[in-house]
């Protein structure tokens, strides 16, 4: 759960005709971001807001169906509390200078297991199936792997202290068998080989120390990173088909044209696989999840130094090797009318569940789900849907899938969203959308009556660990650098005067 934002490289020039001062943001539209101005709040430190401000007080309950193993949060304290077959979850006064993040797990069995779960809903029934993978060892095949490092001015301080332990997790991970690249990018990109390299020990140890000497500085071009990883991979030469190829890209995600981004990805992915490191106390999961989504991979957030391991250690060992693949979900044929999302099922990798929802299937009949385990063997399971659990916010699970059905579809056509069908889902399912979004009302108005509204633009905490010289105006943001030297102009010459009427004074 996102408390703050991490601010964004805003690449392209100032569109013609737009004010030159600061208005909404710190940023202005730009060719690439036209909603530069939109996307860019003012940022400040904690103790520049008062001691109850920028807080928040988060309850959730769990009910997972399955037995769970563990209830963690990296970011925050929690209070747990078993009732009956759900756990309740609680965390108060929290600081927003960081997500919010809580992981939970269920006890794995030795092969994959599923659940079902049915919401009646507005006179509609809503499905939903997981499966959740098993502890079976994987067949290991050798892979390609590229390491993509963003070493741009917003991953400077804490943040490119925990990406360079991550690629060096990465990097401990190869074998013998495994070719290997590492990129890193800022406003330009540089790759360690022409193409992958056999994971030797030389090459690895000439990969530790080019990644320990990463410093972070300069804009966010991550178009020409991505395009440098997929190509390379796709084109690694002699018996790539026998291997695995991965793309490891490890960013905040500080970037504001996503959807030019999640274009060039669908279009050079071929059959890799795109996995992201989420950096930081604030990173733009948007990016970060929906890059793996259309990359076919999975996201994995970093939330500090000392959370490091845990989620990276999870992340490679599934990327070694799916636990199952060619996933099927079979629901009952009933009226024609059922929609499931996701349409295509991914591989089920190792610590990740596997979710399918569907709406227009009543709770009758058999949903079938198989998949082939390593080493060929197929597996099934069959679930009765009268004997499924009930289940809320299932019909939420649908309605943000099949926005961001619509969404894609737009993009990969080059056409409009259907902007009135989003909103229509958004606004009955209760989303956030492109169109829609949450508004908070004073229920006790402080305004005295006839006295009209104004418009404040509050400003987000700095992400924990930044730098804060550099995000309260970031140093990539399109004029960022003209102000500031302007600001260092103006204070020499007032200096200057200032000492020039000392002199002058009898």
């Amino acid at each position: 759960m996102p408390t703050t934002l991490m601010p964004r490289y805003m690449p392209g020039e100032p569109l013609a005709g737009q004010p030159r001062e600061w208005h909404d943001g710190w940023a202005l539209p730009s060719t690439q971001v036209p909603d530069a101005d939109a996307i860019s709040p003012f940022t400040v430190q904690a103790d520049e807001v008062a001691a109850t401000s920028h807080r928040a007080d988060i309850r959730m309950t769990i009910d997972a169906g399955l037995p769970l193993a563990r209830v963690i949060s990296p970011s925050h304290p929690l209070q747990t509390r078993l009732d009956g077959q759900t756990v309740q979850v609680q965390s108060e006064q929290i600081l927003m200078d960081r997500d919010f993040v809580m992981r939970w797990q269920p006890l794995a069995g030795r092969e994959p297991t599923a659940a079902v779960f049915h919401q009646r809903w507005q006179d509609e029934d809503y499905l939903l199936t997981m499966v959740v993978p098993g502890v079976n060892e994987a067949q290991v095949l050798p892979r390609d792997l590229v390491f993509v490092i963003d070493t741009s001015g917003s991953m400077a301080g804490e943040s490119i202290r925990q990406a360079r332990s991550a690629l060096q997790q990465g990097l401990a991970t190869l074998t013998p068998d495994d070719r290997f690249n590492v990129i890193r990018f800022n406003n330009q990109t540089h790759a360690l080989f022409m193409q992958p390299e056999a994971a030797t020990g030389n090459n690895l140890a000439r990969a530790r120390r080019y990644v320990a000497n990463l410093q972070a500085d300069g804009g966010t071009e991550m178009a020409p990173a991505l395009e440098r990883a997929l190509t390379t991979s796709a084109s690694a030469g002699e018996n790539a088909g026998e291997r695995v190829r991965q793309v490891v890209f490890i960013t905040d995600g500080a970037v504001g044209n996503e959807a030019a981004l999640f274009a060039q990805i669908r279009q050079q992915l071929g059959s890799q696989r795109l996995f992201t490191v989420g950096i930081g106390s604030a990173p733009n999961m948007h990016f970060m999840r929906e890059a793996a989504r259309w990359g076919r991979g999975l996201y994995t957030a970093i939330q500090d130094s000392a959370d490091v391991s845990g989620p990276l250690q999870r992340l490679f060992a599934a990327m070694e090797a799916p636990v199952l693949t060619d996933v099927r979900v079979q629901w009952p044929e009933q009226n024609g009318k059922a929609e499931s999302f996701p349409a295509r099922t991914g591989d089920l990798f190792r610590g990740e569940p596997l979710v399918q929802v569907v709406r227009g299937t009543a709770p009758g009949g058999v949903v079938k789900v198989s998949g082939q385990l390593p080493g060929g063997r197929r597996w099934a399971q069959s679930l009765d849907l009268q004997q499924a659990a009930p289940g809320r916010g299932l019909n939420r699970q649908w309605a943000r899938q099949k926005i961001d059905h619509l969404l894609d579809s737009a993009r990969v056509e080059g056409s409009e969203p259907n902007k009135a069908r989003v909103t229509e889902l958004a606004v009955e399912h209760r989303l956030m959308s492109p169109y829609t979004s949450f508004v908070a009302v004073d229920e006790v108005p402080a305004r005295p009556n006839g006295v009209p509204p104004e418009t404040e633009h509050l400003p987000t905490l700095l992400p924990a660990g930044s730098q804060a010289g550099m995000l309260r105006y970031p140093q990539t943001a399109t004029t960022a650098p003209l102000f500031t030297a302007l600001g260092l102009i103006g204070l020499m010459f007032t200096l200057a005067f200032g000492l020039l009427q000392r002199r002058a004074t009898p």
